[in-house]
């Protein structure tokens, strides 16, 4: 049995809080979120545009394609730095939600996983993902909300227009209009079912594609496909309902459109997601596609800096072949078994023949010409 020390050793090095993992946490996101930042304007501006509109085709094809609205920006004089507006609010939300997350991961998995040398378990892995993303995904609203009304400014009439100078003024006027808050259940629940949904998931698609086709090089970016499609999926329909209480403003007779998610997901299943109009509920994804390359990149950017980064707490690999530390009698015996499959390779290859295959006839009395 191992002894206590060397149970902590293990919670320490891989699911313990530690400075370096917050670091490292940060700088992913920052570099993620910042490379991504024009996919994820396409994503807001597609939401803004699609509100209240019910035509034909799917809600992820109403508007303008993603591709003609980069277009559209770059050739309004902003050029490809309009690409890039509420840079500020981005740089924000990067630090801040990425080291919450990581500090609530941290130790609300630590919490319900008592022994570190065990397999997570689909229970405490979900719920732990979950919970870190709501409580990152609430305590950042704040920022949320600043970015979500830069990137949708230029879409309203002139007049209409908050005109945020930077994100430090767009905090401080929407704290005196008391709206910091507004869409923080909703961006509690998006961020937790984004992260909740995909971590399982990408493990599930990962393992078993390693079991097929062994440690290659695409292994990894094509099981974060799925896992983004699912993510996206699966984020976009609470996404769409706080973007919509983020930027509302009140009506001529000063009620505001939308009174919490029950009301705007009502709102939009009565006039907007209606069959008999050819639309369905993916008027709830309006912004799919571009969120998709983004969760898409920003995974993959991802996992390349953290292999980076914890290189040192993996030198034997990522996947581990079980019958190299686990020694059962007999189990290097057993044709196939995958937990000594490397094993069994190597045998293979240091295979010398017992018999002399190959015969050369010229040496031999029936050789003839």
């Amino acid at each position: 049995m191992p002894t206590q020390s060397e149970v902590e050793y293990l919670k320490t090095k891989h699911q313990k809080f530690s400075t370096q993992k917050l670091k490292w946490s940060v700088f992913i996101g920052l570099v993620s979120n910042t490379l991504t930042a024009p996919m994820e304007l396409i994503k807001v501006r597609s939401q803004v545009i699609a509100e209240g509109k019910c035509t034909h085709g799917w809600a992820i094809h109403r508007g303008n394609p993603a591709i003609r609205m980069v277009y559209e920006i770059a050739d309004s004089g902003a050029g490809l730095r309009g690409l890039w507006v509420g840079l500020d609010s981005i740089i924000a939300r990067s630090v801040y939600q990425s080291a919450v997350r990581t500090y609530l991961w941290c130790h609300i998995y630590n919490y319900y996983n008592f022994d570190a040398r065990r397999g997570r378990s689909l229970a405490t892995s979900t719920w732990s993902n979950f919970l870190a993303g709501f409580g990152a995904g609430l305590l950042a609203n704040p920022i949320d909300l600043v970015y979500n009304r830069q990137a949708a400014d230029a879409l309203f009439p002139k007049e209409n227009r908050r005109n945020y100078t930077s994100f430090f003024n767009g905090l401080i006027r929407a704290n005196n209009e008391g709206v910091l808050l507004r869409g923080a259940l909703a961006s509690g629940l998006s961020y937790g079912i984004l992260l909740g949904s995909m971590s399982n998931f990408y493990d599930f698609v990962k393992e078993y594609l390693f079991f097929f086709f062994g440690p290659t090089e695409w292994l990894r970016p094509t099981a974060l496909f799925p896992t983004a499609l699912l993510g996206a999926y699966l984020y976009l329909p609470l996404d769409n309902i706080r973007t919509r209480l983020h930027i509302m403003t009140p009506l001529p007779d000063g009620r505001l459109p939308y009174q919490g998610i029950g009301d705007a997901f009502k709102k939009i299943l009565s006039y907007e997601a209606k069959p008999t109009n050819y639309t369905t509920h993916h008027v709830f994804h309006s912004g799919f596609a571009s969120f998709f390359v983004k969760l898409y990149l920003s995974l993959l950017i991802g996992v390349k800096i953290s292999d980076i980064a914890f290189r040192e707490n993996y030198k034997e690999g990522e996947f581990v072949e079980m019958g190299d530390f686990y020694k059962q009698p007999y189990l290097k015996e057993i044709p196939h078994s995958p937990y000594n499959r490397a094993d069994v390779n190597k045998n293979i290859l240091d295979l010398t023949p017992t018999k002399v295959f190959y015969v050369d006839e010229s040496n031999t009395g029936s050789f003839k010409i």
